[in-house]
């Protein structure tokens, strides 16, 4: 499982496009706008230059960096960037992972390798 900060040097693969091989957001990211509101399959979409598909969108990407939320469970809104917050209240363990890339139901201002650019 890669840090985040693998999957950032991942993503843009030596290059600084914003959307992981693209600076157009359509021709590597599945989003809340294209995807149609479900999963695609993998490879529809541009790759980046390490041949790296879907580094964007789609589905995100788990990292092995802990959030460092330990206390309450994350709004909706809060959820965007941590994993599992549905087992998170099962177990009552609020160690929350960070999660890197944005998925299909991402709006388009969360689909950069760096959120908020």
């Amino acid at each position: 499982m890669l840090h985040s900060e693998e999957w950032e040097h991942a993503a843009y693969a030596g290059q600084s496009h914003p959307y992981a091989g693209s600076d157009q957001i359509d021709e590597t990211v599945w989003y809340q706008e294209n995807s149609m509101n479900h999963l695609q399959v993998i490879k529809q979409k541009k790759a980046n230059a390490w041949d790296l598909y879907d580094m964007i969108g789609n589905i995100m990407c788990w990292c092995n960096d802990d959030s460092g939320l330990s206390e309450q469970p994350l709004s909706p809104s809060e959820h965007q960037n941590f994993f599992n917050i549905d087992h998170a209240q099962q177990t009552n363990d609020y160690s929350f992972k960070v999660c890197r890339g944005a998925h299909f139901k991402s709006t388009k201002e969360n689909c950069h390798i760096v959120t908020g650019k």
